[in-house]
């Protein structure tokens, strides 16, 4: 009996099929990593617009919260109200820096809207004596939030809702609260109701 002498190596066509199995697998393998890489690219941008969504709301929060029951004298010696409301903005006198002369504090104008190009825009006069600027104004703080729609209305001491305020005359008096609401294009409807 003989025996053959068999080489112990692989054939060519199993090297072929190897090769090929690994190219399907490298294939679904980079496929895959693609699809992750570009999705952690959309939740970074994702997260970068609600982290600025966040900022504008604290920062619009924290100045309703700082507004002031007192009305000011501006320049030109008219008595500006502690708040002045509209249905799309407003502009009000909040505690600013303090003087450590003795003279305590000083009152700081402060207004938002929101911009044509989407911004929530936050506009700051030193004092409550100064103008705010009437044209674009290079120190404004500019939060892209995409929003469009800005509404506010303004709830009086019996809570009664307005869309103005000052509602009487006394130049004084704020608001017991405020609700705003803006549509955000990435994130749909924004309602916040801060109590003063």
């Amino acid at each position: 009996m003989m025996r053959r002498s068999r080489s112990h190596g692989f054939t060519l066509v199993e090297v072929l099929v190897a090769v090929l199995a690994f190219g399907l697998l490298a294939a679904a393998a980079y496929t895959g990593l693609s699809r992750m890489a570009a999705g952690a690219g959309q939740l970074d941008g994702r997260a970068e617009q609600l982290a600025g969504l966040q900022r504008a709301v604290a920062a619009l929060d924290q100045d309703l919260r700082q507004l002031v029951s007192r009305a000011a004298r501006a320049g030109d010696g008219q008595v500006r109200p502690a708040l002045a409301g509209a249905p799309d903005g407003w502009v009000g006198h909040r505690s600013g820096r303090w003087v450590p002369d003795g003279g305590g504090s000083v009152l700081q104008t402060v207004s938002w809207r929101c911009t044509v190009d989407g911004r929530l825009e936050r506009r700051a006069a030193p004092d409550a004596a100064g103008a705010l600027p009437a044209g674009p104004d290079p120190r404004a703080q500019r939060f892209p939030v995409g929003c469009s729609a800005f509404r506010l209305r303004y709830r009086d001491g019996v809570g009664q809702w307005t869309e103005r305020w000052p509602t009487a005359a006394e130049p004084a008096a704020l608001p017991s609260a405020v609700e705003y609401v803006f549509d955000s294009e990435a994130f749909g409807e924004i309602r916040r109701l801060v109590v003063l």
